[in-house]
């Protein structure tokens, strides 16, 4: 989850060095309200990404393949 002292980080040295490698990135923006699942890694960071509101349920792919239901991070 990103904070006001981590956000900056979370959106730009975590995503590019966990883009190479970690299967999926899950980043739940506090600021934004939303959640950014990434995946498909390759050596120029994540291939796909998806952004929902909280509320909305996301697809949260292989390997882990289920729906997230993002309703319980609603204010």
């Amino acid at each position: 989850m990103t904070s006001t002292s981590t956000r900056g980080n979370d959106l730009t040295v975590k995503l590019d060095v966990y883009g190479r490698s970690v299967p999926i990135y899950l980043l739940f923006d506090m600021k934004k309200q939303d959640l950014t699942v990434y995946s498909d890694p390759s050596e120029r960071g994540y291939q796909t990404h998806t952004t929902v509101a909280f509320g909305k349920p996301v697809t949260v792919p292989a390997p882990f393949d289920f729906e997230l239901d993002t309703s319980a991070f609603n204010d």
